[in-house]
């Protein structure tokens, strides 16, 4: 049976290592579709304002001076994916503090915690929930009031998120991301946008949260009562005497 179950065990270390490894594909993919919009956005932006020059041919004509030909868009697209990729490498945080490698880190260890119940230590997956809870925690929390984060905003430049309260009072004096290091100077308003799956996340967790200190205090009334109880008994027995 020991041989089984640690056989068992290797099996799900290996599936979790694969989901890792996808989880990361998916956040270069995401980063990825970040720089393209970026740089379709300047380039967009480019060609609005004559940025764009045009190439010459050899060939003249009199009247009209060097014929021009139409920009090639895209070796402009491509040259400014390479920029923006520069650009925002330096605002990526690591993988595993990634808000999506956290979230799937976060149910493997539900996952794991719901397989040692009803066995091992009652002390160890009350501290590894408190674990848990305390990372989640702080990826929900909004970097400038430091509170649960409401209609939590996107930024589309830089991908961190804000609440929209929070980003609204501080673009009132301040324009650079308030995230340290972010090279994203010039944030406004139209670079963000709601995040509808942060936002749900954030409530469940909040959820999970409020019944979590329900049952712990249901515990400590239990507690309490069995105390009073044996008090009770105690008093009893003496009397008895």
């Amino acid at each position: 049976d020991r041989q089984i179950m640690d056989e068992f065990e290797q099996f799900l270390q290996g599936q979790r290592e694969k989901i890792k490894a996808l989880t990361k594909k998916h956040i270069d993919s995401s980063r990825n579709v970040d720089a393209f919009m970026a740089a379709v956005r300047q380039v967009k932006s480019d060609v609005l304002h004559g940025r764009h020059q045009q190439a010459q041919t050899d060939d003249d004509d009199e009247d009209t001076g060097p014929n021009q030909l139409p920009p090639d868009y895209e070796v402009a697209l491509q040259s400014q994916i390479e920029l923006q990729k520069s650009q925002l490498e330096s605002s990526y945080v690591d993988y595993k503090d990634a808000d999506f490698m956290r979230t799937i880190a976060e149910r493997l260890r539900e996952a794991q915690h719901e397989r040692a119940k009803g066995g091992g230590n009652d002390e160890d997956d009350d501290v590894e929930l408190e674990v848990t809870n305390t990372e989640s925690a702080a990826e929900y929390k909004c970097p400038i009031t430091g509170q649960f984060m409401e209609e939590p905003m996107r930024n589309k430049m830089c991908g961190h998120v804000y609440s929209k309260k929070g980003i609204t009072f501080y673009l009132r004096t301040k324009n650079k991301c308030p995230f340290p290091g972010c090279r994203n100077d010039n944030v406004m308003m139209d670079q963000l946008e709601l995040d509808s799956e942060l936002e749900i996340k954030i409530m469940r967790f909040q959820k999970r949260m409020d019944n979590e200190k329900m049952r712990l205090t249901q515990e400590q009334d239990e507690d309490a009562v069995d105390v009073d109880d044996m008090e009770d008994d105690q008093l009893g027995m003496t009397i008895i005497d």
